[in-house]
């Protein structure tokens, strides 16, 4: 949550835990990809007005993304990345992108996958998402890397 704060420093702590709150679905204290999208996917869904959706995008907006995509201003690309993979996903196969992940994980580091299995399960599992080289990269570029 710090290193999050520590991004914007114009954000409170507490708001950004607040909002963290709201995405870990499970709260177990990480936001998976899954919940990540079920978050857009409920604002699409809901009642809320235009100005509270648009609000709610810009707070993703302003702490979610690496700073990279944001200097570099391919959240719009992200966005129809993302939305391609879940697509992909849903209409294939019906698991989630976790489910998918676990696949493949590296067993002693739960939740940890290395690049190589990264790029299997993009290629086995997203397959329906027609990835080109680029987007594949960029999905890697995208997720925070811990394990080679």
């Amino acid at each position: 949550m710090l290193k999050l704060a520590s991004l914007d420093t114009t954000q409170e702590v507490e708001d950004l835990f607040q909002m963290c709150m709201q995405l870990d679905g499970d709260g177990n204290g990480q936001i998976s990809l899954d919940e990540f999208l079920h978050y857009f996917e409920h604002l699409e869904e809901s009642d809320l007005t235009e100005y509270e959706k648009m609000r709610a995008e810009e707070e993703l907006f302003e702490n979610i993304w690496p700073e990279w995509i944001i200097k570099d201003q391919k959240i719009d690309a992200a966005k129809k990345v993302i939305e391609r993979m879940y697509e992909a996903l849903r209409r294939t196969l019906n698991i989630s992108a976790e489910t998918a992940f676990e696949t493949y994980e590296n067993s002693r580091d739960k939740g940890q996958v290395t690049v190589e299995n990264f790029k299997k399960v993009i290629s086995v599992f997203f397959n329906e998402a027609r990835l080109t080289p680029e987007e594949v990269d960029f999905v890697i570029r995208m997720t925070p890397r811990t394990v080679d």
